[in-house]
């Protein structure tokens, strides 16, 4: 139960951050924005297994989602790849590219992880590896996102 109002009150927070944020970047900057936060307290709350779980799923999940949905609105893949774009976006579009490619090996590590604890030590090193990876590849697409101003 507390776990599931947890969860809704990390959604409706979210909803809120990213209207405010919309008041002075795109709807979608604001969207990405708030994963990034997700993502980042999914690292600070990294010890709670349960929490670091939910909220790096909803993070990885939500920029899927908005990328899935660029795509559909707006052929973004298409616009990357005629390379129109100023150095700096495109390199927005590289970090991001690359931290979407981490998360799916990240995810599956941690889900196998997850539901055994103890029993694959192994994995461990190789989640950290890649999460840290991908998480810095995530923070310099976030930042190089706010070129595309």
């Amino acid at each position: 139960m507390a776990n599931s109002t947890l969860f809704m009150g990390l959604v409706l927070g979210g909803g809120v951050v990213a209207l405010a944020l919309a008041q002075w970047m795109t709807i979608y900057m604001a969207v990405a924005t708030v994963a990034y936060l997700l993502m980042v307290s999914g690292l600070i709350w990294r010890q709670r297994r349960g929490l670091h779980v939910a909220l790096m799923s909803m993070a990885m999940f939500t920029d899927l989602s908005l990328v899935l949905l660029l795509e559909w609105q707006r052929s973004a893949i298409d616009q990357a790849l005629s390379f129109a774009m100023s150095p700096l976006q495109q390199a927005h579009i590289g970090f991001s590219t690359l931290a979407l490619l981490g998360y799916f090996p990240t995810l599956i590590l941690g889900v196998l992880l997850y539901r055994n604890p103890g029993r694959r030590p192994h994995l461990r090193p190789w989640h950290l590896r890649l999460g840290v990876a991908s998480f810095a590849f995530r923070s310099l697409g976030f930042l190089f996102m706010f070129s595309l101003l």
